[in-house]
């Protein structure tokens, strides 16, 4: 055949592309063999435009028949359109200039694609999230032109990947999503993309670096969006949530209520839909009721993430990661009985295998660790909650450090416990706040082996487990207070030394003022100092068991009045206020009368 023959099938095929009937009918693959004919069979050099013409009748074909009679249009497409590009890009784009029918098609297939990645992010469905894909890098094979719509494409085939790494933990597709990420021309959207993947990947691996990058991303996407963006809500929540796990390294305090404000403003601009906001909400609230006990943070954590749930659609992924979450959240309040009512349908409809497994059984163990109910149970699923994550996943050492403190209450295998608990501990970052709680539980295991075996070093390793435990600067003041208060009793009762006891209730008693801190409520105040009756004293006759009345003095009276010394002290410095500074006096007063 001619080339003109050649040509005036290629615009035959190319025009019916809009028409989804018409692709289907067997006039149009008729024509599609006749081109084929027409330039050989694949017997010589075949047009670029042929083999484009090709890819896209089959390609459609594809997209348009069922999911289970598509399988041959699908590889057939791929074969066209891969042969596009390497062979004659230059052709490609004038053929594609010349053609108004192409350009109605780019906006079609801009649509679909966008409606199935949007899709791909709503279910668990793994065929969706492969379709996605495929229709991401397709959709670049033959949108050879830098432009609106190829940088769109890259945006999409970014958050495709992202979506089947997390149903797939393929990691391919989790590096290949930064990759095509970075390649996008920077704007808001390509920022918070690139944060998200990078985020995934922390979370996978533990690189602070990624941490650090996923943070820049998302301010860089909050810096080049306005206030009428309707992502603009989704920036906010991804950047609460990075602020979270950097806090969970360093330990700053001014990164957790960052972040907490940062969510709120996310729930207020959110859409319709904004369970995802609210669970980078709650996460937020969890982590600072973790580091400061303010018991109005754990309610409104718990608040926020029942709201989330009962929004969430019932197939939605994130729905089992809310669930998960209110099971943590409900055993740190001490609801065992709901914690344990929420969390066990939640297990049995979790398959092994599936990306949330992990989070699950950690949590469920926890519940029913805490509750004191099926211990053996328990066991078995922190044990398994262990074995799924990698050892650079962030959350091992947490994982690790649960499964070592239930060996040791089980009293089963203390070698294996002692080992758990010193990895948890070498893999924790210096400022993670989780650190003083995973000293203390080696601080256990040590005591525990050193009761069992009688070891000398044993004995002596857990004081000063229990010293460095006591003294983490980031660590929640409930934990350091705990451990410089074992330490103090350990020393006493195993090693007979009065002079570290006095030092470990020295450091308990000067943490009282922090516990109950002014940021409370009075009543969570108050909650907190009667758990620690008796401490007091423990230091007054400790002091004077080693001759040192003065210092017995100072720590009765500083032990007895912590919330009359801390009212003391304010008034103290707001009368000096008033009279240097009247105007600062009364803002101080209006803000006061407000909190209140």
């Amino acid at each position: 055949m001619t080339d003109d023959t050649v040509t005036a099938l290629v615009h035959r095929i190319l025009k019916r592309l809009p028409d989804d009937e018409v692709m289907l009918s067997d006039e149009t693959m008729e024509l599609g063999r006749q081109l084929w004919t027409a330039v050989g069979g694949g017997t010589r050099d075949i047009p670029p435009e042929a083999f484009l013409a090709l890819g896209y009748l089959h390609w459609y074909r594809y997209l348009l028949l069922p999911a289970d009679t598509d399988t041959n249009d699908l590889e057939t497409a791929l074969v066209f359109l891969s042969k596009v590009e390497e062979h004659a890009p230059d052709r490609i784009r004038a053929l594609i200039a010349e053609r108004t029918a192409i350009d109605d098609e780019k906006t079609l297939w801009l649509e679909r694609t966008a409606e199935v990645v949007t899709a791909a992010r709503h279910t668990e469905d793994v065929a969706v999230a492969h379709l996605a894909v495929d229709m991401a890098r397709r959709g670049r094979t033959w949108l050879l032109e830098e432009g609106q719509g190829r940088a769109l494409l890259q945006q999409f085939l970014a958050v495709a990947l992202t979506t089947r790494f997390d149903r797939t933990h393929y990691r391919a597709d989790l590096d290949a999503s930064i990759v095509a990420a970075r390649a996008v021309i920077p704007g808001a959207s390509a920022w918070s993309n690139l944060g998200s993947a990078l985020l995934i990947r922390y979370e996978a691996d533990g690189e602070e670096n990624d941490l650090l990058e996923a943070i820049d991303c998302a301010r860089a996407a909050l810096a080049e969006s306005s206030d009428d963006d309707p992502e603009l809500s989704r920036y906010l929540s991804n950047l609460s949530g990075q602020l979270v796990n950097l806090y969970r390294i360093r330990g700053t305090a001014a990164l957790i209520d960052e972040a907490v404000d940062t969510a709120r403003r996310a729930v207020r601009l959110a859409p319709g839909d904004p369970h995802y906001a609210l669970g980078n909400l709650g996460a937020a609230l969890r982590a600072r009721y973790r580091a400061f006990g303010r018991s109005g943070d754990l309610d409104e954590a718990i608040t926020t993430i029942r709201t989330a749930i009962e929004i969430c659609d019932q197939d939605h992924p994130n729905r089992r990661v809310h669930l998960a979450n209110l099971v943590d959240l409900l055993t740190s309040r001490h609801d065992y009985e709901e914690a344990i009512a929420v969390g066990k349908p939640l297990l049995a409809e979790t398959p092994v295998g599936h990306p949330a497994r992990a989070q699950v059984v950690m949590n469920v163990g926890l519940a029913l660790r805490s509750h004191g109910t099926d211990l053996d149970r328990a066991a078995a699923l922190e044990r398994e909650a262990l074995e799924t994550l990698n050892r650079t996943h962030p959350r091992w050492p947490d994982i690790a450090a649960n499964v070592a403190y239930s060996l040791v209450e089980q009293s089963i295998d203390l070698d294996k416990a002692m080992d758990l608990a010193s990895e948890s501990v070498r893999a924790t970052a210096a400022g993670d706040p989780s650190l003083g709680w995973r000293i203390q539980v080696l601080a256990i295991a040590l005591e525990t082996r050193a009761k069992r075996d009688g070891r000398s070093a044993d004995r002596a390793k857990a004081l000063v487990a229990w010293q460095k435990s006591s003294a983490i600067r980031t660590a929640p003041i409930r934990i350091r207070l705990q451990s410089a208060i074992r330490g103090a009793e350990w020393a006493m009762s195993q090693l007979g030394d009065d002079t570290q006891a006095l030092g470990g209730f020295t450091t308990a008693v000067g943490l009282l003022d922090r516990l109950a801190w002014r940021g409370l409520d009075r009543a969570d105040r108050e909650t907190l100092l009667a758990a620690w009756t008796g401490l007091a004293g423990a230091a007054t006759a400790v002091a004077l068991r080693t001759g040192d009345p003065e210092a017995a003095l100072e720590l009765a009276e500083q032990g007895r009045a912590v919330l009359w010394s801390q009212l003391l002290a304010d008034r103290t410095a707001t009368r000096v206020l008033r009279d240097v500074a009247p105007g600062l006096f009364d803002r101080l007063t209006e803000i006061t009368a407000e909190l209140a």
